[in-house]
């Protein structure tokens, strides 16, 4: 039966892979779930062999899906336009401008691409970036007495990584979408249930339960409108560019976006000049050419 639960995940996983590889590190979070909360995972490690087996079949398909992903890259990019440097600094610098777009969502975009040529001495990008780390470094730390907020930390560092920059997948590796932060902000929702659980329980007497269940609504509201409001935003190509372009998002992402939404609406003249910028912006590749 067990067995039969366990291909039955895999084959899930498997088909999950189809959509989008950003959840090829599936494989990790489930050995951190093993550290924590289940506590199976623990010093000095005496079935660890029986719990890594089990993720076997896990890894397999996650380095199929990632081999195929990085294969793509190679073919459709230049891999290493961006230093080695920029590569280990940029998933730090993701995790603190995610983490910032997740708790205080204002001014969203399509997408966040810096300027051509990473700037490491940047100080937009290292400030951020040592925020993050020396936040988890001590965390970590202290994991002991934060296990729950340590392990969601982790997850949420391992859902964004492929998606953070790590890898130098030329002009395109370290532009950053609001989208990126859904899955990961999973880790971190969770946390916060569990947080605002444990305050009501603990609040005492019921006025201040009140009081808190209250603000815990009025937040949830607030997030909740914040998030309508947002999906009005996508609610099709030329609103949501629009808006990109309303917030003065001059990239080539936006103008390429614009460009395509104009011509499926049988409008070419118009889209020429985003197509035309979209290829000024980043003369190194295909797509706007292939638009023109």
């Amino acid at each position: 039966y067990l067995n039969c639960r366990l291909w039955l995940s895999a084959a899930a996983f498997a088909l999950s892979q189809l959509s989008f590889p950003i959840g090829a590190t599936l494989p990790l979070i489930l050995i951190l779930l093993d550290v924590y909360p289940l506590r199976r995972l623990s010093w000095p490690l005496s079935n660890a062999r029986a719990i890594f087996k089990e993720k076997i079949p896990f890894l397999l398909i996650s380095l199929l899906s990632l081999g195929t992903a990085f294969s793509r890259i190679i073919v459709t990019h230049s891999v290493g336009t961006y230093p080695l440097a920029a590569c280990l600094v940029m998933p730090w610098h993701a995790a603190a401008f995610c983490l910032n777009k997740t708790l205080l969502p204002l001014a969203l975009r399509a997408g966040y691409q810096p300027p051509s040529g990473i700037q490491i001495g940047d100080p937009l990008i290292w400030v951020p970036a040592l925020a993050a780390a020396t936040g988890t470094t001590l965390l970590f730390l202290n994991s002991r007495r934060w296990p729950a907020a340590t392990a969601a930390w982790a997850g949420y560092l391992i859902l964004l990584l492929p998606v953070s920059g790590a890898i130098p997948s030329g002009p395109m590796a370290f532009i950053l979408e609001d989208r990126y932060s859904y899955l990961p902000s999973l880790c971190l929702s969770l946390l916060a249930g569990a947080a605002a659980l444990k305050l009501l329980r603990r609040a005492k007497p019921p006025p201040i339960a009140f009081v808190a269940l209250i603000l815990i609504l009025a937040l949830s509201a607030s997030l909740g409108a914040l998030s309508w409001r947002q999906v009005q935003i996508w609610h099709d190509s030329n609103r949501l560019w629009d808006h990109s372009l309303a917030l003065g998002q001059d990239d080539a992402t936006v103008h390429m976006g614009k460009g395509y939404a104009l011509i499926s609406d049988g409008k070419p003249d118009q889209a020429l000049p985003h197509l035309e910028r979209a290829a000024s912006l980043t003369p190194e590749r295909m797509p706007p050419f292939y638009a023109l």
